[in-house]
């Protein structure tokens, strides 16, 4: 995970499985790459504007919308209109979720399936979440204490359940619920994996399912078909390694699941822009 933001983000969990942060960003992003994360993330811009591309549409961020981004979702934000934008962001586990009894963590997690991953609220819930995530924000300032977790989890159940609520995730079609957590699962696998040649036929044999239910539902919950997503996933592995190391692009290439380094390049350029050197030479200065 290559972005400056994500390791930011992954950094926020490494020793706790929730954590949340106001952030002001006073210039340009520099390096607004897509990127994904092991966990669930809920991200509020109450100040100026951003855009957040979440699998493949964009979306314009304001002060009566929030995005409920799951672990394994491909996603970026930029800046629109100004430089300057302020932003709460909240961070938990899996773990940290599964705490909670199934039937109720099914029913908060609803909202993490809403179509395009973000819910505009009217301003009285708005007001309402934005005291929770104050709320949040003050106890995270203070030493933790035996009822710390337990405090955290009750006031992100809270906003989960707020969330789930105002935005008519009941309606939401069971099966379309059921598929997002399908998927979820399936990209976790992929992250994991995504160095060995994964086909459908891999899937479908692992996760029980067919090959066509598989193939319609990644359309259908990412944006993205099969190949896409994989492809994304491995270039944003290979955005790391050209970082944080100094391996050959060839070795890269092959190392992230690549079968030729043409291919690699090819791939590389079509998601970024820019070839994997001229990625190394323009970002390298921003890992160190």
């Amino acid at each position: 995970m290559a972005d400056i933001y994500t390791r930011y983000s992954n950094d926020l969990l490494q020793k706790t499985d929730f954590a949340a942060e106001i952030y002001e960003h006073k210039d340009q992003i520099v390096h607004p790459y897509f990127h994904y994360h092991d966990h669930y993330e809920i991200l509020y811009v109450y100040k100026g504007k951003r855009t957040i591309t979440i699998n493949d549409t964009n979306f314009d961020m304001n002060e009566s919308s929030i995005a409920f981004i799951p672990p394994y979702c491909i996603h970026k934000a930029e800046f629109v209109q100004s430089n300057y934008s302020k932003r709460f962001m909240i961070n938990f586990s899996t773990k940290f979720i599964n705490q909670l009894s199934q039937p109720i963590r099914k029913k908060l997690l609803t909202c993490f399936s809403v179509p395009n991953n973000t819910i505009t609220f009217g301003k009285k819930t708005i007001e309402e979440l934005v005291s929770l995530f104050q709320e949040i924000i003050y106890y995270q300032s203070q030493p933790n204490d035996e009822f710390s977790d337990t405090r955290n989890l009750l006031l992100l159940s809270k906003v989960l359940l707020i969330a789930s609520e105002a935005s008519n995730t009941a309606q939401l079609n069971k099966e379309y619920i059921e598929y997002s957590y399908l998927i979820m699962k399936i990209s976790e696998y992929i992250d994991n994996n995504h160095q060995d040649q994964i086909s459908l036929d891999t899937l479908s044999e692992k996760f029980n399912i067919s090959k066509y239910t598989i193939s319609r539902t990644f359309r259908s919950i990412t944006g993205y078909s099969f190949v896409q997503y994989i492809n994304n996933i491995r270039i944003i592995h290979a955005q790391n390694s050209l970082l944080s190391t100094s391996q050959k692009i060839t070795d890269i290439a092959y190392t992230c699941g690549f079968e030729s380094a043409t291919h690699f390049e090819r791939c590389f350029k079509k998601i970024t822009g820019i070839t994997p050197k001229e990625y190394r030479k323009k970002y390298r200065v921003f890992s160190d």
